[in-house]
């Protein structure tokens, strides 16, 4: 039986950074169309580049569950429905994924992002009439069984992290950077913000 310590460590770990990011981005507040497409542009962008690195250093039994829900696809998709170009962030060279513990913190970000998602594209729906067909289907794409992959995805952690408090602190370290690495992506991006230097 697992003790399922990982999970909440990490939710601790993050908590202050998850809320630092929701007032960065602050979508659920806005009806500026330009800053949903803005935000999918950086989600576009970091998922190119994050998600090779992601499914190279994650647990090799993880891996076809993490090839059947990748996202980057998807916002590549809506970005095109908005019209709009992609993004270059870089090779992200700050966010190390040398580690299986390292990966699964990461993905930990990851996929808490589709969960939230699910409201922003309520949200894109209800304000702009836009659906999983005209560039909602990355936020929307955990709308059907967004309960189950995210029990899927916590057992795979708890299974990856094996209750090892040295690998747990290194999830935590790798979530906290994937938060601070987004916010700094989303810095500048957004539509009435300044890159700060």
């Amino acid at each position: 039986m697992l003790d399922r310590a990982a999970l909440p460590a990490l939710r601790s770990a993050t908590a202050s950074r998850h809320a630092a990011i929701e007032g960065l981005l602050q979508l659920e507040s806005s009806t500026d169309p330009e800053r949903f497409g803005a935000a999918l542009q950086v989600f576009e962008a970091f998922l190119r580049v994050w998600e090779p690195m992601a499914a190279d250093a994650l647990p090799p039994a993880m891996r076809p569950w993490f090839e059947a829900h990748r996202r980057g696809h998807l916002a590549t998709k809506d970005v095109r429905a908005f019209g709009l170009a992609q993004l270059d962030l870089g090779s992200l060279p700050e966010l190390p994924m040398g580690s299986p513990a390292l990966a699964l913190g990461s993905t930990y970000v990851i996929e808490g992002s589709a969960l939230g998602g699910m409201v922003i594209a309520k949200l894109m729906t209800d304000r702009f009439r836009t659906g999983a067909d005209n560039g909602a289907s990355f936020f929307a794409a955990r709308r059907d069984g967004a309960a189950s992959t995210w029990r899927e995805f916590c057992a795979y952690l708890e299974l990856g992290l094996a209750d090892d408090p040295a690998a747990i602190a290194q999830a935590c370290d790798s979530a906290c950077l994937t938060f601070d690495r987004l916010a700094q992506a989303f810095d500048g991006h957004l539509p009435g913000q300044t890159r700060v230097e």
